[in-house]
């Protein structure tokens, strides 16, 4: 497996919150190599290669990555298994408490992007997105509403809507001036602009504002 995909960010995150993460190596060049760990998914996975496989507490196999998958790929594939395996997603008691926080005083900025940042880091966008435009609502302090708009940023980046991030980076850039200066989003707004660039193939565009 190739570690670009765990050095991203929302992939730890999920991670640490459903998964025990166990590095091995089947054979091969390279640190890790585990014959106990060989055997263990010898006819359990389907290929030998470098991937990414989750199996139960009890052992058995519930899904693989493709060869080299990527970070897109890798986080996708976990939250797909945990919609395929509702046992495995139950909020915890520490979970189920940020969500009941942020129900039971809706107007309470912090609790709101608690539960925001919560729901982000398991998938669960649409539950999200709730919290964070609640916060953008309520002409919070520019610390939370930063916050808040870096959240909404994010998962429209992470779900490839485009349109939603230039959507997004317009509204801030529309903003009064002294409330743009307090949030200082400027650089997240290149850097989302510049992700969608590189998406639609403008790369000269995409070179030009992010050398700036």
């Amino acid at each position: 497996m190739r570690a670009g995909c765990f050095a991203e960010t929302r992939v730890i995150r999920l991670v640490n919150r459903r998964f025990v993460s166990f590095y091995y190596n089947t054979g091969g060049p390279g640190l890790g190599k585990d014959p106990a760990a060989a055997a263990f998914v010898k006819g359990k996975v389907k290929n030998t290669f470098a991937f990414y496989a989750a199996f139960t507490a009890g052992g058995e196999p519930i899904g693989v990555t493709d060869v080299y998958a990527d970070k897109d790929n890798t986080f996708d594939f976990l939250v797909a298994l945990l919609r395929e395996n509702p046992d495995l997603d139950h909020f915890t008691r520490e979970e189920e408490a940020i969500l009941a926080r942020a129900k039971a005083s809706p107007s309470d900025v912090a609790a709101r992007l608690e539960a925001g940042r919560l729901l982000e880091d398991l998938g669960r966008y649409k539950d999200a997105d709730p919290h964070y435009r609640a916060v953008l609502a309520g002409k919070a302090d520019p610390g939370p509403t930063a916050d808040a708009y870096r959240g909404l940023l994010r998962m429209a980046r992470y779900g490839r809507d485009w349109k939603a991030v230039r959507a997004l980076c317009q509204e801030i850039e529309s903003l009064p001036p002294a409330r743009a200066r307090a949030l200082d989003l400027k650089a997240d707004v290149a850097m989302e602009t510049g992700y969608a660039l590189l998406a639609e193939k403008r790369y000269a565009a995409a070179g030009e504002l992010l050398e700036a």
